[in-house]
This record gives structure tokens, sequence and C-alpha cells, in this order.
């Protein structure tokens, strides 16, 4: 008489354990990329954000404001100046993990400064300047601002953005 097996023997629960194993480390990857790009658009909309509300608080409160960018903190700043300034005119934001300035440009400043400073004049308007983004499993992206008109560009092609800001 022959016994009727049930169940799965212990190679079998391996084999699908492994490629189980196999699936989910593909799908964490796949994932990783999209959080990573997550991040690195937040940062772009983080300093359009500043841009604006520097802006808009400068010719509001005809103040001037200071916009900066530091790369070895990984953090924005907005805070007002001169005399009109007060203590709740300071804004920041650091930038996320994985997410690091990689360049900064404008008329007066090498690409390879730590900090960048832009002020803001009491009618809301500045000079031109770009900033650089990278995150780790990202390209390189250009934050543009033009300063006169406060219009926001992305761009990929450090030449075009060397081009805009030249020495």
């Amino acid at each position: 008489m022959t016994r009727q097996r049930s169940g799965f023997t212990l190679i079998e629960l391996v084999i699908v354990i492994l490629i189980m194993a196999i699936m989910s480390g593909f799908a964490a990857l796949s994932l990783r990329s999209h959080i990573d790009r997550a991040r690195w658009t937040r940062c772009f909309e983080q300093l359009e954000y500043f841009d604006r509300i520097g802006r808009i608080a400068a010719r509001s409160e005809s103040t001037p404001y200071r916009l900066s960018f530091h790369r070895a903190k990984r953090r924005i700043e907005l805070r007002a100046i001169g005399s009109n300034a007060s203590r709740k005119s300071y804004r920041e934001w650091k930038l996320p993990n994985g997410v690091q300035f990689s360049g900064f440009r404008d008329r007066a400043s090498a690409s390879r400064s730590e900090e960048l400073s832009i002020e803001i004049n009491p009618n809301g308007q500045s000079r031109s300047y770009a900033v650089a983004i990278k995150a780790n499993t990202g390209p390189r992206e250009w934050f543009v601002t033009l300063g006169l008109s406060g219009q926001h560009i992305r761009m990929e092609n450090s030449d075009d953005v060397v081009a805009m800001f030249p020495r």
C-alpha cells in the first residue's frame, strides 16, 4: 500500500522563500528610487516656495529679505534684514537625507562656493541665481530663478546654466 503525501518538502519551501526574498529585494530597490525622486522633487518645491514667499514678504512689509543656501549645513534660510526686520520673519528648511546642494551660480559667486546669499529688495526683486540639487540616486538638476521677474526654470544641462551666468 502506498501512502499519499500531503504538504510540501523542505526543499520546496526553501525555494519559494528564496524566490519571494528576491522579488521583495527588487521591489525595495524600485521603491527606493521613487522615494528619492519624491525627496528631490520636494526640494525644488521648497526652493520655489522660499523664493516666492521672500518676494511677497519683502513687498508687503517694504523691507529687504535675504535668501541663503548653505551647502555644508544643507539648509535654506529666509530672513528679513534691515531696520524693519522682526523676529517672526525667519524661516528655514533642511534638505532631506540623500539630497544635497551640488552647486551655486550667479554673476558674483563661483559654483564651488559653500554658501549663496541672495538679497530680495523691498520691491520683491533680486539678482538672478541658480542652485543645483543632486540626489544620491538621481541626476543633478539646476533650479534657476530670474531675478527681476521671479520666474523659475529647471535645467539639466550645466553648460546652459554657465552660459546664463558669465563671470
